[in-house]
């Protein structure tokens, strides 16, 4: 599946859904490259910190840096050690 015509999109047979964005080159991109929905961005949160990965602070995000949105759902972002974009997120 894929929502986006840049975009490729797989779902496990759990039944969860990543979303990879395309990219003509190997350096880091200034937007998300990889997207991945989880059942409670929350939790995915302070799972993630748990293992030593911090989510960013980002404009319109709360405290634990996550940006709600009522059509969209919650979303938070991380970047990976080559510096891209990671969004963990309800909604995909």
């Amino acid at each position: 599946w894929s929502s986006q015509s840049a975009a490729s999109g797989t779902e496990s047979n759990s039944g969860a859904k990543i979303n990879i964005y395309q990219k003509e080159d190997h350096a880091a991109w200034d937007s998300t490259v990889l997207g991945i929905e989880v059942d409670d961005v929350g939790k995915a949160v302070e799972e993630l910190a748990n293992i030593d990965v911090h989510v960013e602070m980002l404009p319109g995000t709360d405290s634990k840096g996550i940006a709600h949105d009522l059509d969209m759902g919650d979303a938070a972002w991380f970047r990976a050690p080559a510096g891209n974009w990671v969004c963990v997120s309800n909604e995909l």
